[in-house]
């Protein structure tokens, strides 16, 4: 029908693996969406897609190969079930105000068969932007986003030989954590996150510059756990973790140049400020006794507290 399109789509996405500790991976998944156009002042297009990840000759832990833990397992590298789903509406109620609304949805399940390491990862994202032309020469945007993140990990503190007479589980049985000393985390983050800037055609079609500020803020709660109730070793006691708080701060600037309708040059320079709030530098939630102890966990993928950065390119397009 005229004003509606439907999609629906298949796809097969394979990798092969040198010098790390899998062969390779294979996603498979089928997924669906549509585009209405009631009119030329209003849009609305959704999608979603379901995948299936497996992984081809993961060397286990516990071996030179692989020094990890029995068990446990990198979430990038695991077997993953992905549900994403996205919506978005878009409409011009004035010729120079365009506004957005959108919104998203994701939900990953990581290696079901595996013990240990990142099993969940589910977040919402709702967005809204905003752009206004002043002019043909002069144009404003804005923007917010805000999410929503919820993720699972599932770890143990290695214990010494155990035997359990009443099921008769022990390390050769079951490998060399005691159930006892399984502790589980759920992580809970919220990010705030804003844009302004504006375009400037500071000579019609050919030379312009853009420019803009984004602001994102972090709050990160943890809930852990020992699912098994008693504890046999102190390093696997669930910690009662303070928040964490991340900030990040970005100026852009572009400026570009159009020769002709094929081919354009440009340069584009970044400032990047990034602050982290982190408790695992502190005394209590260092290695205790020993590297092993495993009461330090933490999904933020950060090996620094803060940064500056700059960063300078060049490009140079051209269309066919």
């Amino acid at each position: 029908m005229k004003p509606l399109t439907v999609i629906a789509e298949g796809f097969w996405e394979g990798w092969d693996r040198e010098q790390l500790r899998i062969d390779g991976t294979n996603e498979v998944g089928v997924g669906g969406g549509f585009v209405y156009k009631p009119g030329k002042a209003a849009r609305l297009n959704g999608n979603y897609r379901y995948s299936h990840r497996t992984v081809d000759g993961y060397k286990t832990g516990n071996t030179p190969e692989n020094p990890e833990a029995v068990g446990l397992v990198n979430y990038d590298w695991a077997d993953r079930l992905r549900h994403k789903a996205d919506l978005r509406f878009q409409m011009i109620p004035l010729d120079a105000l365009t506004v957005a609304l959108s919104g998203q949805y994701l939900n990953d399940e990581y290696g079901n068969d595996n013990l240990f390491g990142l099993k969940k990862n589910e977040n919402y994202t709702g967005a809204i932007d905003i752009s206004y032309a002043v002019s043909e020469a002069l144009s404003f945007y804005g923007n917010y986003v805000k999410e929503f993140r919820k993720g699972a990990m599932q770890s143990a503190a290695k214990d010494d030989a155990f035997d359990n007479p009443a099921t008769a589980a022990n390390e050769t049985t079951i490998g060399g954590f005691n159930p006892e000393n399984y502790w589980n985390t759920d992580i809970y983050e919220k990010v705030n996150s804003f844009g302004v800037g504006a375009t400037v055609q500071v000579i019609p079609s050919k030379l312009a510059v853009t420019t803009g500020y984004t602001y994102s803020s972090s709050k990160m709660d943890f809930n852990t756990i020992n699912p098994n109730g008693a504890v046999k070793l102190a390093n696997a006691a669930a910690q009662a973790w303070p928040t964490v708080r991340n900030r990040l701060q970005e100026v852009k600037t572009d400026i570009s140049y159009t020769f002709t309708k094929n081919l354009k040059a440009g340069l584009t320079y970044v400032y990047e400020w990034y602050k982290l709030d982190d408790f695992t530098n502190t005394p209590a939630y260092m290695a205790g006794s020993s590297v092993e102890n495993s009461t330090k966990y933490l999904f933020t993928g950060a090996n620094n507290y803060s940064y500056d950065a700059h960063v300078a390119g060049a490009y140079l397009t051209y269309k066919f």
